[in-house]
Protein backbone atom coordinates (compact mmCIF):
# COMPACT_ATOMS: atom_id res chain seq x y z
CA UNK A 1 0.00 0.00 0.00
CA UNK A 2 1.21 3.49 -0.76
CA UNK A 3 -0.45 6.60 0.28
CA UNK A 4 -1.58 8.85 -2.37
CA UNK A 5 0.73 11.46 -3.40
CA UNK A 6 3.57 9.40 -1.49
CA UNK A 7 6.65 9.25 -3.64
CA UNK A 8 8.11 5.76 -3.73
CA UNK A 9 11.76 4.77 -2.77
CA UNK A 10 12.59 4.85 -6.15
CA UNK A 11 11.08 8.24 -6.93
CA UNK A 12 13.09 9.47 -4.00
CA UNK A 13 16.85 7.56 -4.97
CA UNK A 14 15.69 9.58 -8.69
CA UNK A 15 14.97 13.21 -7.05
CA UNK A 16 17.91 13.32 -4.88
CA UNK A 17 20.03 12.01 -7.82
CA UNK A 18 18.40 14.35 -10.50
CA UNK A 19 19.29 17.27 -7.30
CA UNK A 20 23.09 15.93 -7.88
CA UNK A 21 22.99 16.63 -11.66
CA UNK A 22 22.71 12.66 -12.28
CA UNK A 23 20.44 12.22 -15.59
CA UNK A 24 18.20 9.62 -16.61
CA UNK A 25 14.66 7.84 -15.56
CA UNK A 26 14.45 7.24 -12.28
CA UNK A 27 15.86 3.68 -12.45
CA UNK A 28 18.74 5.09 -14.28
CA UNK A 29 19.69 7.84 -11.35
CA UNK A 30 18.93 5.44 -8.57
CA UNK A 31 21.76 3.14 -10.12
CA UNK A 32 24.01 6.38 -10.54
CA UNK A 33 23.55 7.24 -7.06
CA UNK A 34 24.17 3.63 -5.72
CA UNK A 35 27.63 3.98 -8.23
CA UNK A 36 28.52 7.58 -6.31
CA UNK A 37 28.14 6.29 -2.95
CA UNK A 38 29.80 3.03 -3.74
CA UNK A 39 33.01 5.34 -4.91
CA UNK A 40 32.98 7.53 -2.23
CA UNK A 41 33.51 4.42 0.00
CA UNK A 42 36.04 3.18 -1.70
CA UNK A 43 37.61 6.87 -1.72
CA UNK A 44 37.21 7.36 1.73
CA UNK A 45 39.01 3.81 2.63
CA UNK A 46 35.81 2.47 3.80
CA UNK A 47 35.34 -1.35 3.48
CA UNK A 48 32.78 -2.70 1.61
CA UNK A 49 30.23 -4.90 4.45
CA UNK A 50 29.52 -4.96 8.11
CA UNK A 51 32.24 -8.31 8.62
CA UNK A 52 34.84 -5.99 7.05
CA UNK A 53 34.01 -3.33 9.40
CA UNK A 54 33.86 -5.30 12.49
CA UNK A 55 30.89 -6.61 12.77
CA UNK A 56 31.19 -10.77 14.17
CA UNK A 57 29.94 -12.33 11.14
CA UNK A 58 29.02 -16.06 12.94
CA UNK A 59 26.92 -13.76 15.35
CA UNK A 60 25.26 -12.16 12.58
CA UNK A 61 24.70 -15.29 10.84
CA UNK A 62 23.15 -17.34 13.64
CA UNK A 63 20.70 -14.30 13.93
CA UNK A 64 19.67 -13.98 10.32
CA UNK A 65 15.90 -15.76 10.80
CA UNK A 66 15.50 -13.81 13.76
CA UNK A 67 16.72 -10.33 11.80
CA UNK A 68 14.39 -11.23 9.01
CA UNK A 69 11.45 -12.14 10.76
CA UNK A 70 11.74 -8.50 12.25
CA UNK A 71 12.38 -6.83 8.63
CA UNK A 72 8.92 -8.61 7.60
CA UNK A 73 6.95 -8.17 10.56
CA UNK A 74 7.94 -4.37 10.28
CA UNK A 75 5.10 -2.21 8.99
CA UNK A 76 7.97 0.16 6.46
CA UNK A 77 8.50 -3.38 5.11
CA UNK A 78 4.66 -3.39 3.38
CA UNK A 79 5.63 -0.35 1.60
CA UNK A 80 8.58 -2.22 -0.23
CA UNK A 81 8.09 -1.11 -3.53
CA UNK A 82 8.86 -4.68 -4.11
CA UNK A 83 7.58 -7.25 -2.67
CA UNK A 84 9.94 -9.69 -0.69
CA UNK A 85 10.16 -12.47 1.43
CA UNK A 86 11.89 -14.71 4.28
CA UNK A 87 14.49 -15.77 1.30
CA UNK A 88 15.02 -12.51 -0.38
CA UNK A 89 15.51 -10.77 3.32
CA UNK A 90 18.14 -13.08 4.33
CA UNK A 91 20.02 -12.37 0.98
CA UNK A 92 20.32 -9.06 1.16
CA UNK A 93 21.27 -9.29 5.25
CA UNK A 94 23.94 -12.04 3.82
CA UNK A 95 25.42 -9.67 1.26
CA UNK A 96 25.35 -6.54 3.28
CA UNK A 97 27.61 -8.50 5.80
CA UNK A 98 29.83 -9.93 3.42
CA UNK A 99 29.96 -6.56 1.42
CA UNK A 100 28.25 -7.77 -2.12
CA UNK A 101 27.02 -4.69 -4.43
CA UNK A 102 24.13 -3.94 -4.38
CA UNK A 103 23.71 -3.66 -7.58
CA UNK A 104 25.55 -6.92 -8.28
CA UNK A 105 23.04 -9.35 -10.37
CA UNK A 106 21.09 -11.92 -7.63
Amino acid sequence: YRAPGRQTALGRYGRIAGELGLIGDDTDQAIQLVERVLALNEQFGTPPGFAANGVDKDTVTRKLPEMADKILRDITTAANPVPVGPKDVKRLLADILDGKSPLAAP
